[in-house]
This record gives C-alpha cells, structure tokens and sequence, in this order.
C-alpha cells in the first residue's frame, strides 16, 4: 500500500468549485471523475479539464486518481488525458478481465514511457460491478502489479444480477461484499467498501457505523461523494486510542516474555502468543503510517490556504 485508502472523495472534473476546493478537504485520496458524475455529451470536453484539476487536487497532499469510463470509445482517450507527473493512477470501474486489466497495464506503459515517467508509477484501483467481474476476480487481482485496490459498485452489481437490496438480502451481500475482502487480502490489495450502501451520504452517524463495522472486517477505507464524509472515514478505518494502547501493552509484555524464555503469556485473561505480537506490531505500523500522511496533508493544506490568501 503506497499511499492510506480510508477516504476516497469522488467529485466531478468539470465542477471547477468542487475542485479549487479539493485540497482542503483532508481525503486520502482525490478522485476527478469522466465517469458517472458526467452528462455523455461533455465526456470529451471534460478531460480538457484534467490537466489544471490534477494540479490543483494534488496540492492539499492528496493522492490523486481520475476514474475513467469502460467502454472502447471513451476508454484509451481518457486514461491518454489523464497521465501526468503529479497523477497517482487510474480508477478504472466495471472492470471483467484480467485480460482488460492487461490492456490498460501495457496501455499506461507505454505512455509512461512517452512521458518520461517512472514505470508502474501509474497505479490502478479497481472496481467490480457485475457478475462477470466477480467471478473472475481472482485472476483480475492478479493480473497487475499496478492494482492498488479493489471495491465493490453494490448499485451496479445487484443490477447486473437483478438481486433487489432489502432486509431480507443484506446478508448475501456482506457475504459478497466479504469475499471481495479475502480476495484483496490473498493478493495483497487493499479491500475499498462499506457493509451498507453509501447512497444516503448525508445520514453521518450510519456511514460512521457502517465505516467502523467495515474495518472490523478488515477493509481499509471507502469512497464518498461528499465532503461531509472524510473524517467520518479517516476516523473509521484508523486505529483508535484503545487498540493502539492494548498493541503496546501486548508488545511490551510479550517481549518482556520471551526474554524470559516464554512463547506465549496471559495477556488480560488471554492466551497471547506470537500470531497476536505480530498484529499488535501492524496496528502500530498502520497507526505511524497514517499519523505520517495526516502531518503531511496538513502542511501541504496550510500552504495551499496561504497561497489562496495572496491571490
């Protein structure tokens, strides 16, 4: 994981306001959408939009993603628009293939070559929406070591499958939603969701549970498509202050234990042995990393605030 996933805010190219405000909006990552958030008759004029866009969304510190659309016509011309120095990579949605995947990976190639850029600079993050794509998620997941992430589109995919969501079919699609997160953990991916939909963005204290219970299932963050939604994110796919103090108690104890020649210790009722040392190490690790993106995000915030008080 290159950079944090916990909140991925979605906003759309052409809407310059959104935009200029991107880099005070604390995501951990900007997504300028050519996709859903457009009209079909501005596709083409909204990458004219890219250039200035990255720019001004990469200055709040941000990692920053353009999500193109899948189909052979739009395709190639928008991930093309899209290459930039300051571009983290490409979302790409309703992806079916790793043989697509493929494509796109030797596409960005060789525009990276063209454009003086790093090879496999250029990340990917991946979206399933139908059957297809989910049946062949293994070897999707697979097919590039440019894949950052893999996520869900619930809307999309029970349409696809004509599933209706109620009551009564929730728990078929956590199980869906789950196996997607096992998947992205074999691979060493980063599992993107929420164990509801996202749909009524403006009820906070449902997306926060929602959020908590997702990282209680080991996924690392979600999208969003308004602002009011990031720190709700940021807050629930971070440690909170109990796990990181029970981490360091555990670690301390349990090397305190094996000096003295033990392999496991009663930790607060508990068998602790070595599996539970190592994910109290992780929780610290992930702890420190986002810790480091947030100071990071906030010097680059307080100079872009600088930079719009002298215009």
């Amino acid at each position: 994981m290159l950079h944090p996933h916990r909140s991925r805010l979605i906003m759309p190219v052409t809407n310059e306001k959104f935009v200029q405000k991107a880099p005070l909006r604390n995501a951990d990552i900007i997504v300028l959408d050519l996709e859903d958030s457009i009209p079909y008759n501005r596709k083409i004029e909204a990458r004219s939009y890219l250039a200035n866009g990255i720019e001004i969304a990469s200055m709040g510190g941000s990692a920053v993603y353009v999500r193109v659309n899948n189909t052979e016509e739009l395709l190639w011309d928008d991930i093309q628009a899209s290459v930039s120095p300051l571009l983290t990579g490409i979302y790409v949605p309703k992806v079916e293939s790793a043989e697509q995947i493929k494509k796109i990976d030797a596409f960005l190639t060789n525009l990276e070559v063209q454009n003086g850029l790093k090879r496999n600079s250029i990340l990917l993050a991946t979206l399933i929406e139908t059957a297809k794509g989910y049946m062949n998620l293994s070897s999707i997941l697979q097919s590039s070591n440019r894949i950052q992430s893999v996520s869900l589109g619930a809307e999309d995919f029970v349409e696809d499958i004509q599933m209706k969501i109620n009551s009564s079919t929730a728990e078929a699609l956590k199980n869906i939603r789950m196996q997607i997160c096992i998947a992205a953990r074999a691979y060493n991916i980063v599992p993107m969701g929420l164990m509801s939909s996202i749909a009524n963005y403006t009820d906070l204290k449902e997306i926060a549970e929602s959020a908590r219970l997702a990282y209680e299932h080991g996924f690392a963050g979600n999208s969003c498509v308004h602002p009011s939604n990031v720190e709700i994110l940021n807050n629930a796919f971070m440690p909170n202050n109990d796990e990181i103090t029970e981490a360091q108690q555990i670690i301390e104890s349990f090397e305190k234990a094996v000096q003295e020649g033990l392999a496991a210790i009663n930790f607060n009722g508990k068998m602790i042995d070595i599996p539970h040392y190592e994910k109290a190490k992780k929780i610290l690790s992930l702890f420190e990393k986002y810790t480091l993106y947030e100071e990071k995000k906030q010097a680059a915030r307080l100079h872009y605030e600088s930079q719009l008080k002298e215009v």
